[in-house]
C-alpha cells in the first residue's frame, strides 16, 4: 500500500458510509446527518510529524529539505513559545491563529517572524497559539503536517513547556541533533520519556557535511551506546544527513547529490512507518468501528462491502511504497487549453457581430440565409444584444423559415416530419462556423506548443478536456501523444481526488478545513470531463 492507496481506502471506507447513510436515513428520518462522527474522523485523520530538538540544530533546514523548498524561514534567533504547523495549501501562505477569540490573520511568509521571535514577539504577549504555513509542497498534499516545534533547552523556559505540552498530539517525533555535539542533555531526556512511554521516535544527526568520515563515525558510535543503555525502551533509528546539501541538491535538481545527502532515505522510512504501523491500524479501526454502527441495518450491502474491504487490507502489499521527494509534481488540471482561446474568439466575434447586423442591411442578409444562430449562440448573442439591437435584426430570420414551415402543406408524399427535418438541416449557424475554424487552430497551436517543450517537466503541458484530447493526440507523434495522455491522466485523477476530499469533509462538517484546490474541484473536474460551458453544445454546420 502507498500513500495514494491509502487515500483512496479512506474515500472507499466514506462511500460504504454513504450507502448505509441512505438506509438509516429512511430507516430515522428524523436522523438528518447519520454517521457524522465518523465521517468526521475520516476527513481529519493526517500524519504529525514533531520536528524537536535543541536551538539552532537545523530543525527548520530539515524540513526545507524534505519539501524540496526554501521559504520556511531558517536562522529565525530564538523562536517564541509558538507551535508552526506546516501543511498543504494550493498557494503558499502564513496564517495566525489567537489564543483568544479573535479573527485569524493571514500573513505572507516573509512577515512570519514579526509575530513568532522573541524579538518581535517577547514571551508571546501577542497572545498567538500557533502559527500556519500552507505550501503547494507534494508531500504535504497527502495528509503530513510537519510540526516546527520551540527549541528544547531554550533560555526561554515557556519553549520547552510549549514543546513538551504539544507532544502527545505527534503520530511520530524526529529528534535532530548534529554532528557538532549529539544529543544535548534535553534532547537525551525527551528521547528517554518518548522511548518508556512507547512512542515512535527517529534521530536525525544533521549537519554530517561539517565532518569527516573518521569523526562520523566517532559520532554514531556514541549515540548506539546511548541507545543500547535503555534495554526497555522501545527501538530507535538514526539517519545522518546533511539537509543544507540536500537544499543546494534540490536547488540544481542534483538527484545523485540529494540521495547522497541522506535525506530522500530518511523520508521514505517515515512514509513506511505511516503506512505500515500508523494508517493500517487506522484503517482497521475505522473498518471495525462502521462495522459496530452497519449491525443492526435491515440491509446487508454496506456490511457485505466493507468485509470485502476488510480482506483485501489484510492482503495489502506494505512494499509499494513510493518516495514522494523524488515524485514529480502532478498537474493540476484548470481549464482547456484548447477551450479557452475558442472562446476568447467567440466572444469577440460576438461583441462585434451583434451590432454589425442592427447596421448593416448586406450582415442580416447573410444571418436571414444561415436562418439565424443555434439555440446555443443565440441566447449567447442575447446575452450581449440590447432589445432594440434583437428587434432589428431578427424579423428577417423568420421570413425563409416561415415560408418553409407553411410550405409543408403542400409536401406531397414527403410527411411534415421529414420536411421539417430537411429544414433544420438546411440551416448553419455563423459562430458555430467559427467555433469549428477555432478549434482547429488552436488544436494545431496547442500541439505545437506541447511539441515544444516536451522536454520540460510534465508540469508545464497544457490541460486538455476529454472533448479536445483525442484531437489533440491525433496532431502529434506516438511518444508525445502518449507523454500527454500520461500527463492528462494524472491531472484527471488529481481532480478526481480533491473532489473526493471535498465530499468527505463536508459530509464530516470539515468545510472550514478546505483547501483552495478542493473548493473549485467540482467545476475543474466537469471542464475536464465536458470541456467549457460555453462550448459544450452541438454545433450546427452543413456538411
Amino acid at each position: 500500500m502507498n500513500i495514494t492507496d491509502y487515500l483512496h481506502a479512506k474515500f472507499e471506507l466514506a462511500e460504504i458510509l454513504r450507502v448505509a447513510a441512505v438506509i438509516v436515513h429512511k430507516q430515522s428520518p428524523d436522523i438528518l446527518y447519520p454517521f457524522e462522527d465518523l465521517f468526521a474522523r475520516l476527513a481529519d485523520d493526517r500524519f504529525n510529524v514533531a520536528v524537536v530538538g535543541q536551538f539552532s540544530r537545523g530543525k527548520t533546514s530539515l524540513m526545507n529539505a524534505m519539501l524540496g523548498t526554501e521559504r520556511l524561514p531558517m536562522g529565525v534567533v530564538p523562536i517564541t513559545s509558538v507551535i508552526t504547523t506546516v501543511q498543504y495549501g494550493t498557494d503558499e501562505r502564513a496564517i495566525i491563529e489567537y489564543a483568544e477569540r479573535r479573527l485569524p490573520s493571514h500573513i505572507k511568509l516573509e512577515e512570519l517572524s514579526e509575530f513568532v521571535t522573541q524579538h518581535h514577539n517577547p514571551g508571546n504577549e501577542k497572545g498567538i497559539r500557533f502559527a500556519r504555513i500552507e505550501l503547494p509542497a507534494e508531500i504535504l498534499r497527502e495528509g503530513f503536517y510537519l510540526i516546527d516545534t520551540p527549541g528544547l533547552g531554550s533560555a526561554i523556559l515557556e519553549n520547552t513547556r510549549t514543546t513538551e505540552a504539544f507532544l502527545p498530539q505527534a503520530d511520530a517525533f524526529v529528534i535532530v541533533t548534529s554532528y557538532d555535539s549529539p544529543l544535548s542533555e534535553d534532547e537525551l531526556r525527551l528521547l528517554t520519556g518518548l522511548r518508556t512511554s512507547s512512542r515512535r521516535c527517529f534521530i536525525v544527526i544533521n549537519k554530517m557535511d561539517l565532518v569527516d568520515p573518521d569523526e562520523r563515525r566517532t559520532v554514531e558510535d556514541h549515540i548506539r551506546q546511548q541507545l543500547r543503555s535503555e534495554q526497555d525502551a522501545s527501538p530507535v533509528e538514526f539517519f545522518a544527513m546533511s539537509a543544507r546539501d540536500a537544499i543546494i541538491a534540490n536547488r540544481t535538481n542534483d538527484v545523485a547529490k540529494l540521495k547522497a545527502s541522506g535525506v530522500p532515505a530518511f523520508v521514505d522510512r517515515l512514509i513506511r512507518f505511516i503506512l505500515e504501523e500508523k494508517n493500517s491500524v487506522f484503517l482497521r479501526r475505522m473498518a471495525e468501528r462502521i462495522d459496530a454502527e452497519l449491525e443492526n441495518l435491515d440491509r446487508t450491502e454496506a456490511r457485505q462491502r466493507l468485509a470485502a474491504f476488510m480482506a483485501r487490507l489484510d492482503y495489502s502489499d506494505p512494499s509499494s511504497v513510493a518516495n514522494l521527494m523524488t515524485r514529480q509534481a502532478t498537474p493540476r488540471f484548470a481549464r482547456c487549453a484548447v477551450c479557452a482561446p475558442v472562446e476568447r474568439e467567440i466572444l469577440q466575434f460576438l461583441q462585434t457581430f451583434q451590432y454589425q447586423i442592427t447596421i448593416d442591411e448586406r450582415a442580416r442578409e447573410g444571418l436571414s440565409a444561415d436562418g439565424g444562430l443555434c439555440p446555443f449562440h443565440t441566447w449567447q448573442y442575447a446575452a450581449l444584444a440590447s432589445p432594440h439591437g434583437t428587434c432589428l435584426a431578427f424579423p428577417s430570420v423568420f421570413d425563409p423559415i416561415i415560408k418553409g414551415v407553411r410550405s409543408l402543406r403542400q409536401s406531397g408524399a414527403v410527411g411534415p416530419d421529414r420536411v421539417l427535418q430537411q429544414l433544420q438541416d438546411n440551416l448553419t449557424c455563423v459562430v458555430c462556423r467559427l467555433r469549428q475554424d477555432a478549434e482547429q487552430r488552436a488544436v494545431a497551436n496547442v500541439a505545437n506548443r506541447i511539441a515544444r517543450t516536451l522536454s520540460g517537466a510534465r508540469s508545464d503541458l497544457p490541460d486538455i478536456c476529454l472533448p479536445h484530447l483525442t484531437a489533440v493526440v491525433s496532431a502529434l507523434d506516438t511518444d508525445t501523444g502518449n507523454a500527454l495522455l500520461d500527463a492528462t491522466a494524472d491531472a484527471w485523477e488529481r481532480t478526481a481526488d480533491d473532489m473526493r476530499r471535498y465530499a468527505l469533509k463536508r459530509d464530516g462538517s470539515r468545510r472550514a478545513f478546505t483547501t483552495a484546490d478542493e473548493l473549485d474541484a467540482d467545476m475543474r473536474g466537469l471542464r475536464a470531463l465536458a470541456g467549457h460551458a460555453s462550448l459544450s453544445f452541438v454545433r450546427r454546420v452543413q456538411r
